[in-house]
């Protein structure tokens, strides 16, 4: 009976593990090297695992056995790996160990309410990033307790699915930012050096490092806003 590929079985899930059982093919084959090569490429063509990260395949010729590895954003994906490992030609059982690696923000949720009530900590918050994996905390911390900073920061670190880190608190009472960001750019427009072409609106090439420097001002403080004048001779 010549039957090419032909697989009936049961799919069985038993927790992360998928197993395909009652397998029934006319040309059994090895698996290996090739199949780790082909379940890579599927895993890299297949729809809806854009988040698929850290990526390790492990085959085991003798029993035709995958053991997949990495890191997804949703339980969706996750299965999706299995289903897509289970398509690839000379495998028999796959162990899904993928995780899913999605921010839990109910533990940063709860990291700013026990900062709310310690003393040392003035201000906390978080932000999370469009990629879903990068947080920036703010905030300040007292003077005389300096090292909270790097204790808040290795908190939301271990938090499962942070895996980049933009640490802006301070030590101290931030002083009134409009009032500071006003004598940064005051002091930098005391330099002088603001120029336009003769006759024209077109700034300078010379004056671009002080219009930089303003630019940074503006980034430290977000929440402050200018309003920029100037005039020609024209």
């Amino acid at each position: 009976m010549a039957v090419t590929g032909l697989r009936q079985g049961l799919n069985l899930v038993i927790g992360g593990v998928f197993v395909v059982g009652a397998v029934v093919a006319a040309n059994h084959f090895a698996a290996g090297p090739r199949q780790a090569k082909d379940l890579r490429t599927n895993l890299a063509d297949a729809e809806g695992l854009d988040s698929l990260t850290d990526l390790d395949v492990r085959i085991d010729g003798r029993t035709r056995t995958a053991v997949i590895s990495g890191k997804v954003d949703t339980q969706p994906e996750r299965v999706r790996v299995a289903e897509t490992a289970l398509k690839t030609r000379g495998l028999l059982t796959v162990f899904n160990e993928v995780k899913v690696d999605a921010i839990i923000e109910e533990l940063l949720i709860k990291l700013r309410e026990l900062a709310e009530d310690d003393p040392t900590i003035g201000d906390f918050n978080y932000r999370i990033h469009p990629d879903n994996h990068t947080v920036t905390i703010e905030g300040w911390v007292e003077e005389e307790h300096p090292g909270r900073i790097e204790q808040l920061a290795d908190l939301v670190r271990n938090v499962p699915g942070v895996r980049k880190l933009q640490n802006n608190m301070r030590v101290g009472r931030p002083a009134d930012d409009v009032a500071e960001a006003q004598e940064l750019i005051f002091k930098i427009l005391r330099l002088g050096n603001n120029y336009f072409d003769y006759n024209k609106a077109t700034i300078r090439p010379e004056s671009l490092e002080s219009l930089k420097k303003i630019a940074g001002v503006l980034l430290k403080y977000p929440k402050v806003q200018v309003q920029v004048e100037g005039h020609t001779d024209s």
